[in-house]
């Protein structure tokens, strides 16, 4: 377990963890600091009324109002006290970005430390969402693509919009300097085909940084949906549907959540390196527990 303690104002501090184990042991020696920050925020949701606080998005490089509000909230403390879904909210009023995809572009440049960005290709799984139209201004070499359906040819443009099955992607071998999945792979049934098409587009040396709903509890995935033989969805779980920036009416089945069997799953697909990487900041507006992105190397 390696911790980044290199924080400034435009970078954050990540806490690297390659295995329930290990991070069982960050629990335990980061115990004090986490029950700070749980009651930080929970004193933060107790009025029950969104508000906004002063923080710093460092992905511009400015200070922001950060809005917390109650979109989105399900989860409750002990207490019954509803909390808010800071993961997919605080959206900052300069980029549009929430929580979670704030913590990916910072990750990015953390790994990306003083490469040339100009020279950096990069392969995204959206093409439609602001996340995909900040990295693009920053990364000129940005490919990304979204899952237009099953009748619409690999690789094809439709609306100007690349259409791509990240379980056989059309790009040629080695392609990619990294790929970049956010919030993806949880809708694949067939997640592992996912994984070894990203590990074949990309160089040697090159890497993935994904995130998903993750059960840092637990190694295996909880399985909420899978399909049968016939080929019908069977539900294992109450249905979940997340949004979908191309079909924001239907939504977009999850099948899983992952546990830390992850990290074996990468490495089964042929990285030869797979980590957490864990990050949370009031300063930067990083909340809701840490957030947890991985990053495989190949």
């Amino acid at each position: 377990m390696q911790v980044d303690a290199s924080a400034q104002p435009d970078r954050l501090a990540f806490v690297e963890v390659s295995s329930l184990a290990e991070y069982q042991e960050y629990l335990g020696k980061a115990g004090p600091a986490l029950r700070n920050r749980a009651t930080l925020e929970r004193l933060l949701a107790a009025p029950g009324v969104p508000f906004e606080y002063l923080g710093y998005d460092a992905c511009v490089g400015q200070f922001v109002e950060y809005p917390v509000d109650f979109d989105y909230a399900w989860q409750r403390d002990d207490d019954g006290l509803l909390l808010p879904n800071y993961r997919e909210r605080l959206l900052s009023p300069l980029t549009s970005l929430n929580c979670r995809q704030r913590a990916t572009v910072l990750a990015l440049r953390h790994l990306l430390e003083e490469r040339d960005p100009s020279t950096i290709a990069i392969y995204a799984t959206e093409a439609t969402t602001p996340v995909f139209g900040f990295l693009q201004r920053v990364y000129p070499k940005l490919t990304g693509s979204e899952y237009l359906g099953a009748d619409v040819p690999s690789g094809s443009i439709r609306d100007g919009v690349r259409h791509e099955d990240v379980t056989r992607l059309t790009f040629a071998d080695a392609s990619f300097d990294a790929v970049v999945t956010c919030d993806v792979l949880e809708h694949v049934p067939a997640y592992e085909d996912a994984l070894h098409e990203f590990r074949r587009v990309l160089v040697p040396g090159g890497f993935l940084l994904a995130t998903a709903p993750f059960r840092a509890d637990r190694h295996d995935h909880l399985i909420r949906a899978r399909h049968s033989r016939s080929g019908d969805i069977e539900h294992l779980e109450p249905p979940e549907y997340h949004g979908d920036p191309v079909n924001p009416a239907a939504g977009i089945l999850c099948y899983q959540h992952f546990g830390w069997k992850i990290m074996e799953d990468l490495r089964a697909a042929g990285f030869r390196s797979a980590r957490a990487l864990l990050v949370w900041s009031y300063f930067h507006g990083i909340l809701g527990g840490n957030q947890i992105l991985f990053h495989a190397v190949a």
